[in-house]
C-alpha cells in the first residue's frame, strides 16, 4: 500500500499557520533546502525522510504519527489543548523531569469495577497499575488503564486521564479513550507506555552503589584471596 503525502503537507501547513511562520522559516528550522515542501507536493507518493520527520515533530512539538496519519486541522480547540497537555507530560516523563509513582497496582485474575467520572456507555474496569504524578504547577495528574465493552475494539487499549489541585479531594476528568479522536487515543497509550518504561528501569540504592564503586576502585593486586 502506497501512502501519499497530501495529509502530511496539509498538517505542516496547518501547524505553520498556527505558529505564524513562513514556509521558509520552517524549512530553515528543520534544515531542508528552499522549496522542499513545494517539491514534495509535486511528487504525491514521496514521503519525507526520517530525519526531516523527527525535526518537524520536535519543531512543532507533536508526534510523528500525528503528522503522518491524522488530520490536525479537523481537531477542535479543546482537542488541541489536550494533545499539547499530554505531549508535555510525555516529554517531561521521557526526560526524567516528571516522575510518577504507582497509586495502586491491581494485577490479578479479577478486574476491579470503577466508579468513573466519564460518561462511558457501559461498566468500566481496571486491572493494571494506576500512575500518579505531582506536577510543578501544584496539580496532580493520574492515568488509569481501563477496560470494558466500550474498549473491546480499541487498538490502543483504554485509559482515563484526570487532574486535581494538590490538596483537593475531587478529580476533574480530562479525557478517556472511548471519548476522543484516534490521535488522542494513541497519545494516551504512548504516555502510559513511557511511564511504564521509565518506572521499569532498575535503580540502585546509593549506599550499595558507593560500596561497589569503592571495591571496584581497589587495585587488583591489593585484594586478598581466601
Amino acid at each position: 500500500m502506497i501512502y501519499g503525502n497530501s495529509l502530511f503537507l496539509a498538517n505542516v501547513e496547518h501547524m505553520r499557520k498556527q505558529r505564524g511562520e513562513k514556509v521558509g522559516e520552517v524549512e530553515n528550522a528543520v534544515e531542508v533546502s528552499t522549496g522542499y515542501f513545494a517539491r514534495l507536493s509535486k511528487n504525491p507518493n514521496t514521503l519525507p525522510g526520517a530525519e526531516v520527520l523527527i525535526k518537524l515533530a520536535l519543531h512543532f512539538d507533536i508526534s510523528i504519527d500525528a503528522l503522518l496519519l491524522y488530520n490536525l486541522s479537523a481537531m477542535s480547540e479543546e482537542e488541541e489543548m489536550i494533545a499539547k497537555y499530554i505531549g508535555k507530560l510525555r516529554d517531561g516523563t521521557a526526560h526524567g523531569i516528571i516522575n510518577w509513582k504507582v497509586e495502586n497496582e491491581l494485577l490479578s485474575a479479577r478486574k476491579l469495577q470503577l466508579i468513573s467520572a466519564f460518561p462511558h456507555k457501559g461498566d468500566v474496569f481496571t486491572n493494571g497499575a494506576t500512575y500518579i504524578s505531582n506536577l510543578s504547577d501544584g496539580s496532580c495528574v493520574k492515568i488509569i488503564p481501563i477496560s470494558g465493552v466500550d474498549f473491546a475494539e480499541e487498538r490502543f487499549g483504554g485509559f482515563e486521564l484526570m487532574v486535581k489541585e494538590a490538596n483537593a479531594v475531587s478529580w476533574f476528568p480530562i479525557c478517556a479513550t472511548d471519548l476522543v479522536s484516534d490521535m488522542l487515543k494513541m497519545d494516551l497509550k504512548n504516555l502510559y507506555m513511557i511511564i511504564m518504561s521509565r518506572r521499569s528501569q532498575f535503580s540502585m540504592d546509593e549506599g550499595a552503589k558507593n560500596y561497589m564503586l569503592r571495591f571496584l576502585a581497589q587495585d587488583n593486586g591489593s585484594q586478598e584471596t581466601v
